[in-house]
């Protein structure tokens, strides 16, 4: 039996790994950050494996708090990272990259030596794209340690309770017979089921010959955008047509800007302002189609339209809320390097 620590834990990839490695009869520390966090992780596990689970608490941002949850390790498997953040890539870099530096130094520190590190697929050292960076710049620590590490690297992933699928299901469902897709709906994806990755972390870790590889995960079929949101219409019985919507609406603004201001505003509210556009743009077609919004007539564009678009902006958020694919804790993101959410 192998005692592993799991950092982030309780995300989205922490909950399907915590079962595959006590099925095999691994023993699990689990690093959370809070109490509730904790709780939310003994919920997910089948209460046959709790014998073999331990919370600790600590956090990769606070070096002296890993020391603790290191004592009586075999190894570690690294997941925690965030996807976003509001201040121009520094909380990534600090998390994503500085977090685990920590790690590494703890483990070095404590003599823990086996290190699984979850990376992820495609992801490059370029200043703009800070994400990416954070996972590019972190994955390098780890091969650059002194630890027998491992790296997986996995594409768009999905299964309950992803960042991803979910939210265009719910697009999907709320839809006035148009779901919207970013720019032509021609981006790529290898989509790998979660469960799947889970097992290749734990083979992973009971694997020595795995020791400093990197592997590159993903799904036996590619699919493009249009066809995802064409396979999720089929499953839920829905008939849809699919429209692109220009890349402008999605993209990154330069800091200071007001749609940036506003990105800050809505993430603050916890939501994820590509799907909130997405939201706002189906109760404006929806407006159209019932005449709510105008677009031609005696009077002004103030007195019409305006008036309209501030409507269907309040009726994105609230029926993003309702409907639950905007979720007022968790945001949530059509952008599928945000949607590799770990914790």
């Amino acid at each position: 039996m192998t005692t592993v620590l799991v950092t982030g834990a309780s995300g989205f990839v922490g909950s399907h790994l915590l079962p595959e490695l006590l099925g095999a009869g691994h023993r699990v520390v689990a690093l959370v950050r809070t109490g509730g966090a904790g709780e939310k992780v003994t919920r997910r596990i089948p209460p046959a494996y709790a014998a073999n689970l331990e919370l600790r608490t600590g956090d990769v941002d606070h070096p002296a708090t890993l020391p603790a949850a290191l004592a009586g390790v075999d190894a570690v498997v690294h997941l925690a990272a965030i996807p976003r953040d509001w201040n121009g890539g520094r909380k990534l870099l600090a998390v994503n990259l500085g977090g685990t530096r920590n790690v590494i130094a703890a483990m070095e520190a404590c003599g823990v030596r086996r290190l699984v590190h979850l990376g992820a697929l495609g992801v490059e050292d370029r200043e703009e794209l800070h994400y990416a960076r954070s996972k590019a710049r972190a994955e390098r620590a780890v091969m650059e340690s002194g630890l027998d590490w491992t790296i997986l690297k996995p594409s768009l992933l999905f299964g309950p309770g992803d960042g991803f699928f979910n939210i265009v299901a719910g697009l999907v469902r709320l839809s006035p017979g148009i779901v919207p897709v970013p720019g032509d709906g021609k981006s790529r994806f290898q989509p790998l089921h979660v469960a799947d990755l889970a097992l290749c972390l734990r083979l992973c870790l009971e694997r020595p010959e795995t020791v400093g590889q990197a592997f590159e995960l993903g799904g036996p079929r590619i699919w493009t955008y249009r066809e995802i949101t064409a396979e999720v219409c089929r499953a839920t019985g829905r008939r849809r047509v699919i429209i692109g919507i220009p890349a402008g609406v999605l993209s990154a603004t330069k800091p200071g800007s007001i749609r940036d201001q506003l990105v800050r505003l809505i993430g603050l509210m916890g939501y994820s302002m590509p799907v909130f556009w997405l939201a706002l743009i189906l109760m404006i077609v929806l407006g159209l189609q019932l005449g709510i919004l105008p677009i031609s007539g005696t009077g002004t564009w103030q007195h019409y339209v305006m008036p309209g678009i501030v409507l269907a902006f309040c009726s994105a958020l609230v029926v993003g809320v309702v409907a639950g694919f905007l979720p007022a804790r968790q945001a949530a993101s059509l952008d599928p390097v945000e949607a590799l959410r770990y914790e």
